[in-house]
């Protein structure tokens, strides 16, 4: 359900594809998940950090 509701704010994180062989290895790993987790925490911190710049 992709953009069900447009007018609340939301992401859509694409991380991988469970029918490629890396990406399902990579998605299936602890220190996967972990990496990915800490890739998404990082962009919405810089995405709202240069929002609050910009004001």
């Amino acid at each position: 359900m992709v953009l069900k509701a447009p007018d609340l704010p939301s992401i859509l994180f694409e991380t991988g594809y469970l029918s490629n062989e890396g990406d399902a290895k990579r998605l299936d790993s602890v220190e996967g998940r972990k990496a990915i987790a800490k890739s998404v925490t990082q962009a919405v911190e810089i995405h709202f950090a240069r929002r609050m710049a910009a004001r």
